[in-house]
């Protein structure tokens, strides 16, 4: 759900977007001066932008940036537990069966 929420972020506000998957949560992150400057500072004030796991695999950690147009800075797949999550570079689509 944040990985679908910041690719959609990122293409209905026209600013970069990237969320971070690490051993112990997510962080779905903008840029704290600009659409296109400044460090990335996680977003508050949304459900689904940061939060902590338990017992959950992570592999491998990722951070994964999406551009204005919602498309990803690359593509790839990450095992969250027992599901695979691909993100496909060219749309910034991602797929979670």
């Amino acid at each position: 759900t944040a990985l679908r929420y910041g690719q959609k972020l990122a293409a209905a506000s026209g600013c970069e977007v990237q969320v971070e998957l690490t051993s112990g949560g997510y962080a779905v992150q903008q840029r704290a001066n600009s659409c296109h400057s400044g460090p990335f500072l996680t977003i508050s004030g949304h459900p689904v932008t940061s939060g902590s796991f338990s017992g959950i695999t992570i592999s491998p950690e990722a951070l994964i940036r999406f551009d204005a147009m919602g498309r990803s800075s690359v593509g790839t797949s990450v095992s969250v537990g027992s599901k695979l999550i691909t993100i496909y570079a060219e749309t910034g689509y991602v797929d979670a069966p």
